[in-house]
């Protein structure tokens, strides 16, 4: 790096000292080198290889900038790239920077880096095999349940339709039995018989229904446990193979 200090300049002071104007003036890039001239007359001149953003733009692109910051800065639209004449004074060393001036700058645009997330986060590993069978399984679980009440409706109304028709036929006895007696007495009491024995054997019939769907929950909250401890401990293992898949470098 090199500051030519300028010769002839109507800004040169007494003593052949610049004057402090550190604005930019004009701005020249070739493929190695990037010149700034000052307002005060003095000329900034750095590697092109110190900038990588400038250093790997078109030539149209380079010769595409304007001044900002009150003049002290430098901008490429195309590139979205900034310097400032203090930053590029402050990189070299014994620029002779001790007139107690204080220079604006520009501040620093932070840059996103996408290739820093892609290192830092790594995408969990999944096994698609073991989360098909997963779902088979659930699949399977739901359809032996779906079987089970099937089964249970259908067995419920098979039964209550041969309760109706066993009903049907003994109190068609009974009133056939009862009005074979002549005695009132004894009508009344075969009658007073049959209502027992009709009422016991609803009772009866309805125990056995209760049982039936008592028995067809029983068997389906145990499928249904089953498949949950399954589904459990098929979770651990996504959940392990997960953390190693994120643990690889």
């Amino acid at each position: 790096m090199t500051i030519s200090p300028g010769v002839g300049d109507p800004s040169v002071g007494a003593g052949g000292i610049p004057a402090a104007d550190e604005r930019v003036r004009s701005v020249r890039v070739n493929d190695e080198t990037l010149s700034v001239e000052l307002m005060d007359g003095r000329t900034i001149s750095v590697p092109l290889a110190w900038f990588s953003t400038l250093m790997r733009a078109t030539p149209e692109q380079r010769s595409n900038w304007r001044i900002v910051g009150a003049g002290y800065g430098i901008h490429w639209p195309d590139l979205d790239e900034d310097l400032s004449t203090y930053g590029l004074l402050a990189a070299h060393e014994g620029s002779g920077r001790s007139r107690g001036l204080v220079e604006p700058t520009l501040p620093a645009i932070p840059r996103f880096d996408p290739s820093f997330l892609a290192g830092t986060f790594q995408k969990p590993r999944f096994d698609v095999e073991t989360m098909a069978t997963a779902q088979r399984r659930n699949v399977e679980a739901m359809t032996a349940v779906c079987q089970l009440a099937f089964d249970c409706v259908q067995q419920s109304a098979q039964r209550q339709t041969q309760l109706f028709r066993d009903t049907a036929e003994e109190m068609l006895g009974s009133f056939r039995r009862v009005g074979r007696l002549d005695d009132p007495e004894e009508q009344a009491n075969a009658q007073l018989a049959a209502g027992r024995h009709a009422l016991e054997r609803g009772m009866a019939s309805l125990r056995e229904l209760a049982e039936l769907i008592a028995r067809t929950n029983a068997e389906a909250l145990e499928i249904i446990k089953q498949r949950a401890s399954g589904f459990n401990e098929g979770l651990d293992v996504s959940k392990r193979d997960a953390g190693k898949g994120t643990n690889q470098p």
